[in-house]
């Protein structure tokens, strides 16, 4: 416990920067709930499209993560997602994405949340995975207990995620995704840069009080757990018969401490019109961007035909030889005596 309060104290060095320039007029963001798609009942043979994964899925507003709810509606997901977005192309779907997801492992016994096998069997529950099922996004890993414990990157967690790591974690679950769903397009959708290439994490970017106020704390550490966390995705999606979309590239620039007008990312104290956001998660901008990427994936991105490598069950009489032909008849000898 010393170590980790060592080490968040060294990362938490604030640089602040309070400027007096004449204030600047914030254009009005969309407010959450105006990307309403049409949500129909699933259908037999499953929704067209479901969505799994953690909360930079389902990314929900402040007063939907911490509100009190039962014990069976812990999950919570909200309209200014990338999920809801990229449902208006189908005419089902179902979100199962649930802030505070872990693939399998959180630093409890049991996850503090949900894990992605639960997911998946509320998902299999509620026939939402099924034949008629044409897409699954899933985004997942970023609150991966790694070490026993949830780090973010700051402990040493990078070099535990390696694509050889995250296969174990997760294929299980994309094998019961695959198996639920066998005409489904399954996309594991990365995540998008939040500390930039200038290692600065932003926790406060705001001029709400007329005059622009930054605070800012050195995440090298951070920025590596993203990348390791998107490679890892990246080169495994194949083995999973998924596809990996890739929203870091774009996004980049678009992290923490970008200019407000081209954020994607929610700062704990930004524009007093993004108030309703979850702190450090996506805004209006970029969940409107994942969703961008996503739906471009899917019109220009021609999967490979999947190969069928599953060995079939041994039939032991293949092993069975023919029989042998009975011996030829012995030849008949004339008398040989004298």
């Amino acid at each position: 416990m010393k170590k980790y309060i060592g080490a968040l104290t060294t990362a938490v060095t604030l640089s602040i920067c309070v400027t007096l320039p004449n204030a600047t007029a914030q254009p009005a963001a969309p407010q959450p709930g105006t990307q309403h798609p049409p949500i129909h009942k699933i259908p037999r043979g499953g929704a067209e499209y479901v969505a799994l994964g953690d909360s930079y899925a389902g990314n929900p507003t402040t007063r939907e993560q911490f509100e009190s709810r039962s014990e069976e509606e812990r999950c919570r997901h909200g309209d200014n997602s990338y999920p809801v977005r990229v449902a208006s192309r189908f005419t089902s779907f179902a979100n199962f994405s649930c802030s505070g997801a872990v693939i399998v492992e959180d630093s409890t016994e049991k996850p503090r949340v949900s894990n992605m096998p639960m997911l998946i069997d509320r998902a299999e529950q509620a026939g939402a995975l099924g034949p008629n099922t044409k897409v699954v996004t899933i985004t997942i890993g970023g609150n991966e207990a790694w070490l026993g414990y949830r780090d973010y990157g700051l402990l040493g967690s990078p070099a535990i995620i390696t694509p050889d790591e995250y296969f174990r974690r997760l294929s299980p679950s994309m094998a019961r995704v695959r198996a639920l769903a066998p005409h489904a397009r399954i996309l594991l959708v990365g995540y998008p840069e939040v500390v930039g290439s200038d290692d600065m994490h932003c926790l406060v970017d705001t001029n709400r009080w007329g005059f622009p106020v930054r605070i800012a704390f050195p995440a090298s550490n951070q920025r590596a757990y993203n990348i390791a966390l998107n490679r890892a995705m990246e080169l495994t999606a194949p083995l999973m018969t998924a596809e990996y979309v890739d929203v870091f590239t774009g996004s980049q620039g678009h992290g923490s401490c970008a200019p407000d007008n081209q954020r994607y990312i929610k700062t704990v104290l930004d524009a007093p019109e993004r108030d309703d956001y979850l702190p450090l998660h996506l805004n209006e901008a970029g969940t409107k961007f994942q969703a961008d990427v996503i739906l471009h994936h899917l019109d220009t991105y021609t999967p490979p035909p999947r190969i069928d490598l599953r060995i079939p069950p041994f039939d032991p009489r293949l092993l069975q030889l023919p029989p042998l032909p009975p011996p030829p008849p012995a030849p008949v000898l004339g008398n040989l005596s004298h």
